[in-house]
């Protein structure tokens, strides 16, 4: 070997690594800490839903695509909003792990949203009336299962609440008076 060209390889090395080495950090950050996207982000979600399709929807880094438990479904490109409809499977909760891929390859940190799906009726309220009435308003009472509302004829009449007894004061119509109640749950059944 000739000692003359020796330090010229060794100067043409080291410059070649120095060159790759920043061509990285612009690519990633500081060294040696990859940069991923940010974490992609939810808009409103009902935390109990008796729908079994749902839509997520959210913001995300740009550009950057959207992948939900693994499946990319929402291809990368220049908008920051995204918006996907899912399939709620299970009967209870549903969890879903939300991520985003920029165009470097780099995954973000993992969201992950929860929702309930309840399709079970919540049971019948109860009510006890006196008919004929003796006095016009009527006090209604009854039971009604936690966390359901009570409708007197299509409007809601008990607001939603933990407890399981319920009143109200109906003024009624002279003559014949048709009642129907109804309870609706936190999902909406």
């Amino acid at each position: 070997m000739h000692s003359g060209r020796m330090p010229t390889i060794i100067r043409r090395i080291r410059r070649g690594i120095a060159a790759i080495v920043l061509a990285l950090a612009a690519c990633q950050g500081p060294i040696g800490r990859s940069v991923g996207p940010d974490t992609p982000s939810i808009g409103d979600l009902a935390a109990v839903t008796h729908e079994t399709r749902l839509t997520l929807s959210g913001t995300k880094s740009v550009p950057s695509s959207i992948f939900i438990d693994g499946e990319e479904v929402v291809a990368r490109d220049t908008l920051t909003t995204w918006a996907v409809v899912v399939q709620l499977p299970l009967e209870g909760t549903n969890t879903f792990e939300i991520k985003a891929l920029d165009d470097r390859g780099q995954i973000s940190r993992s969201l992950f949203v929860s929702v309930v799906l309840d399709t079970i009726l919540p049971s019948a309220p109860t009510v006890t009336v006196t008919s004929p009435a003796p006095t016009n308003p009527v006090m209604l009472m009854g039971t009604k299962e936690a966390g359901s509302l009570v409708r007197l004829n299509g409007r809601v009449i008990v607001p939603a609440s933990s407890a399981t007894d319920w009143t109200y004061e109906a003024t009624l119509a002279t003559g014949p008076n048709t009642l129907t109640l109804t309870a609706v749950d936190a999902a909406g059944n």
